[in-house]
C-alpha cells in the first residue's frame, strides 16, 4: 500500500481503513456466515416440477389468441414463434390442428410452415438436400448423347429429341 493511504493491516491480515463504514463494498460489506449455517439448495428429482402447473395464466393465453386473431402481421409471427418454442419445437401438423381447434383464422395457420422452416433448431434436424455433382462432358461428334422428352398437346403425343452437340 502507498505510504499516504489511511489503511493498515489488521490482525486478520486484511486491509482496514479509517473510513470503513463509508467505503464498505462487495463481499466484505456483508457479515461472514459460516458455510454450515448458510441455506442449502436441494435439487428436485428429474421431471419433478411441483409448481409448473400453477404457473398457467389464462389471461396470457387469451391475449395470445387475441394477438393471433387481431394483431399485426409482425405480432402474429412473433406469437406463432413463441407457441412453437413453448410446445417444444412441435411439428407443423400438431400445431395447425391445435390452432384450428382453438378457432384461429386459416390465414394465420397458413404461416406455420414458414415459422417452422425458419426455426434455427428445427433446421438443424432437417435432412440435408442433395449435393450437386458437377459433370463435364465434351460432345465431339453428333449423336454422342441425345436428350428426349414427351410433349402432350390435345390428343397428340409428340416425341421430341435434341442432340446435345446442337444444344
Amino acid at each position: 500500500m502507498s505510504e499516504g493511504a489511511n489503511a493498515s493491516l489488521g490482525a486478520d491480515g486484511r486491509a482496514s481503513s479509517n473510513s470503513s463504514a463509508r467505503n464498505a463494498r462487495g463481499p466484505e460489506a456483508q457479515p461472514h456466515v459460516p458455510r454450515e449455517l448458510q441455506p442449502r439448495m436441494v435439487d428436485a428429482a428429474v421431471g419433478e416440477t411441483p409448481t409448473y402447473w400453477t404457473n398457467f395464466d389464462v389471461g396470457r393465453t387469451i391475449r395470445s389468441i387475441r394477438i393471433l386473431c387481431f394483431g399485426t402481421e409482425a405480432q402474429k409471427r412473433q406469437e406463432l414463434r413463441k407457441l412453437h418454442l413453448r410446445w417444444w419445437y412441435a411439428r407443423r401438423a400438431p400445431v395447425e390442428r391445435t390452432l384450428m381447434v382453438a378457432g384461429i383464422p386459416e390465414r394465420v395457420v397458413a404461416k406455420i410452415p414458414c415459422i417452422i422452416n425458419t426455426c434455427k433448431r428445427c433446421r438443424a434436424w432437417q435432412l440435408p438436400g442433395p449435393e450437386p455433382t458437377p459433370a463435364v462432358e465434351l460432345m465431339v461428334t453428333p449423336e454422342d448423347a441425345v436428350d428426349g422428352g414427351l410433349l402432350f398437346y390435345l390428343h397428340y403425343m409428340v416425341w421430341h429429341m435434341l442432340d446435345r452437340t446442337d444444344r
